[in-house]
């Protein structure tokens, strides 16, 4: 695994992509509001009957624009500069996507599962880079976050892997 790596550190911008053309509402969902909440009471039966460990529920929104996929990931590259962005552009089909965590990679036969469980801005100087890292460490609400994400992780590696070669090799890191 590789931790603490050197990387040129990007501070976010702002950009003004022309969005607004159909208005600022969003004009479809997977789901009502109904549905949703229906789906939260199931995936809580689901989890008290020891079906499943760990869910998140989502749904999809989207409106119409005419802004350039290309350009969305342009000023994304701007507005959150992020490790792991990506474009892809197939027939039929432009994803857009950008996060701060690896979560997964498979590169030769090793798997390295690194999720996150909580984020802060970037300090303005290192002092308060650290300061504030430290500060995340103990927000109450990432530390049991933080030991799910470890309990779960192991267990769905531990699937495909060779009995006994799951190991965690650090807890609790903050990342830069």
């Amino acid at each position: 695994m590789v931790h603490n790596v050197d990387v040129p550190r990007l501070s976010a911008g702002s950009v003004k992509l022309h969005t607004r053309q159909f208005g600022t509402s969003l004009k479809m969902s997977s789901m009502t509001s109904e549905e949703y909440k229906k789906s939260v009471m199931q995936a809580k039966e689901h989890i008290l009957a020891g079906d499943i460990l760990h869910i998140v529920l989502s749904q999809r929104f989207e409106r119409r624009t005419f802004a350039d996929p290309f350009e969305v990931y342009r000023a994304l590259r701007i507005v959150n500069p992020s490790p792991y962005i990506s474009y892809l552009q197939a027939r039929g089909c432009i994803l857009v996507a950008s996060s701060p965590e690896i979560l997964t990679r498979v590169k030769r036969r090793e798997i390295v599962n690194r999720p996150l469980a909580g984020t802060v801005r970037r300090g303005r100087t290192e002092e308060e880079d650290n300061m504030l890292g430290n500060e995340l460490l103990m927000m109450r609400k990432s530390v049991p976050k933080a030991y799910n994400l470890v309990e779960l992780g192991p267990n769905d590696v531990g699937k495909i892997s060779k009995p006994g070669s799951v190991k965690v090799e650090k807890l609790m890191d903050v990342e830069r």
